[in-house]
């Protein structure tokens, strides 16, 4: 007869390992940056120029109206959407929050419009794409 053991209380242990990166930022006593903001392995925080949104739709609402869409961009702090009844322009641009929608008032009935969104950051403005061009409402 073989003798068994029963061991109750046992707690499950799980163990995690973390990874610390650090990066300096060195600042003067204006508060003013006295680098150029990179590790010294180079370019380790450097902010870059966002890219194109991607997706980029717009919906007619109204006789006076359309709605902008797109899908958010990774380090985007605003959105630069520029509109026009013509393909080449001149675009009237509105720059946005964060937020990934725009409604576009204050439009002619009936027109066709086109439009093109770009990501904005710290880094500048990244490139444009065009969104499917949309008709107001006839009204």
């Amino acid at each position: 007869m073989k003798n068994k053991l029963a061991i109750i209380g046992l707690v499950m242990v799980i163990t995690f390992t973390f990874v610390f990166i650090s990066c300096s930022h060195n600042v003067g006593p204006d508060g003013g940056s006295t680098g150029d903001g990179t590790n010294e392995e180079g370019g380790g925080n450097t902010i870059k120029v966002p890219p194109a949104p991607q997706n980029a739709w717009v919906t007619g609402m109204s006789g006076t109206s359309i709605k902008v869409t797109w899908y958010v961009v990774i380090g985007a702090d605003k959105y630069r959407i520029q509109y026009s009844t013509s393909i080449s322009g001149p675009f009237s641009s509105i720059v946005t929050s964060s937020l990934t929608q725009e409604i576009i008032t204050g439009l002619q009935p009936n027109t066709r419009y086109y439009v093109r969104v770009s990501a904005i950051n710290s880094a500048g403005e990244g490139p444009f794409v065009s969104a499917n061009g949309s008709t107001t409402y006839g009204f």
